[in-house]
């Protein structure tokens, strides 16, 4: 559990300081992962909506996020959490191969609180297919 709360507390840091170097509202920011095939390393972009800013790695995520001498275990935790939700993609939607999908890791308000969330939108050929929150998909929910 407590893992799961550094993890998803990084992951709101990164964002919330992209958005800052950026000069942009967090809210806006999102952070695409694209994946050329199942063994390849995802490769990452910022965009501010659908407006592309740049292309980023998961060392830079990391750093960020302020995740300093963690940076390794942080940059392996994306990684396998982005596998996680390419498979999970690829069998639910049907995808014959992971070019079909991409992620965006964003924040999204939080039912009626106004705190922001770190979650996984997950995209079929540009289509938003469905959204899960973070936490759900630490948890195994």
């Amino acid at each position: 559990m407590e893992t799961e709360k550094v993890i998803i507390d990084t992951v709101n840091s990164v964002i919330t300081n992209l958005a800052e170097q950026e000069s942009i509202e967090p809210k806006t920011l999102g952070i695409r992962v694209d994946l050329e095939n199942e063994k390849a390393k995802p490769i990452y972009g910022l965009f501010e909506k659908a407006k592309f800013i740049r292309r980023t790695t998961v060392k830079k995520l990391a750093k960020a996020g302020g995740a300093g001498a963690f940076s390794g275990i942080l940059g392996m935790s994306i990684r396998k959490i982005v596998k996680s939700v390419f498979k999970y993609g690829m069998e639910q939607y049907q995808a014959s191969e992971t070019k079909e999908l991409f992620l965006l890791i964003h924040l999204k308000a939080e039912d009626d609180n106004s705190s922001l969330i770190p979650a996984i939108a997950l995209y079929k050929q540009g289509i938003a297919t469905e959204t899960i929150l973070l936490s759900d998909i630490l948890s195994g929910e």
